[in-house]
């Protein structure tokens, strides 16, 4: 679609998530709430405050979703999501953070979070790439690039109006 809104229009969304691999395996989260064909992996994190930084943010939303402290390191990734919602316009800007645990995570189905319609798990990329995973261009870049991360910070841009 090519359509244009005014500014005005578009309901824009920041928010920040987290990158973070073990042992080759990359933890995901997915909404339980959802039916199962609907249903999708995607990164651990979350909404920007209105007053916080993306760094805070990607702690913030691990921390509260996950349960433990998360290290934020280097901004990977910034990706932009247009759809469409109810009929209104809406852009997304999310920040993708590396993350790092001072404790190693279970490496078993599932791993325990703090909000109860959450299922996380860590799983190798080469059964994310047979899953639904959101949104997708990113998740094959950042299966692509694995756990080292891309050279340099790299611009995603899905959907589209």
């Amino acid at each position: 679609m090519n359509m244009r809104f005014k500014n005005t229009d578009v309901k824009q969304i920041r928010g920040s998530r987290v990158a973070l691999w073990q042992n080759g395996l990359l933890l995901v989260q997915t909404d339980l709430r959802l039916e199962a064909a609907e249903q999708f992996y995607r990164l651990p994190g979350g909404r920007m405050e209105a007053d916080e930084a993306p760094t805070e943010c990607a702690a913030r939303e691990f921390q509260e979703e996950m349960g433990f402290p998360v290290r934020i390191g280097a901004l990977w990734y910034v990706g932009e999501n247009l759809y469409l919602r109810r009929g209104r316009p809406v852009q997304e800007i999310i920040f993708y953070f590396q993350g790092s645990t001072e404790t190693p995570l279970p490496e078993g189905d599932p791993i325990a979070t703090r909000e109860s319609h959450l299922s996380a798990v860590l799983l190798p990329p080469s059964r994310l790439m047979q899953e639904r995973c959101l949104p997708p261009r990113l998740f094959a870049r950042l299966l692509e690039d694995g756990s080292e991360g891309p050279r340099q910070i790299a611009y995603i841009r899905e959907g589209g109006f």
